[in-house]
Formats: C-alpha cells, sequence, structure tokens
C-alpha cells in the first residue's frame, strides 16, 4: 500500500510522505462504517456464467450479458 502498484495510497518522496484521494476515500468510509447491516433482497433476471456460476443476478446493465 505504500508507493505499490498503481501508486499505492500512501506516497513517499525523497523530502515528504503524502497520501492520495484513494486513501481518503477509505478512510472516510472507515470512520462513518456502521455496525449494523441492511438486509436486501435481489429480484432479477438470472444469466449463468463458468466464472460465477450458475444463477447470476443481472443488475444495473439495460442488456444482455
Amino acid at each position: 500500500m505504500v508507493n505499490g502498484w498503481s501508486g499505492g495510497v500512501i506516497q513517499a518522496s525523497h523530502d515528504d510522505v503524502f497520501v492520495t484521494p484513494t486513501y481518503l476515500v477509505n478512510a472516510l468510509y472507515n470512520r462513518r462504517l456502521g455496525a449494523a447491516r441492511l438486509p436486501a433482497r435481489v429480484s432479477s433476471p438470472t444469466f449463468d456464467t463458468s466464472k460465477e456460476g450458475k444463477g447470476v443476478a443481472l443488475l444495473g446493465c439495460g442488456g444482455q450479458p
């Protein structure tokens, strides 16, 4: 996570250490993460795939997979 692939979320230069926007988004998410989980139910057409299995829900895509 430091100076890694894709820049990492914590950058270190010769003179300074700083965080990237990706780090800030993750930090915000972590601070606001609640303990309760909301139940969810998906009702949509499904499709089969060799990678994810059978009956995968088709979400947010106006067309076919």
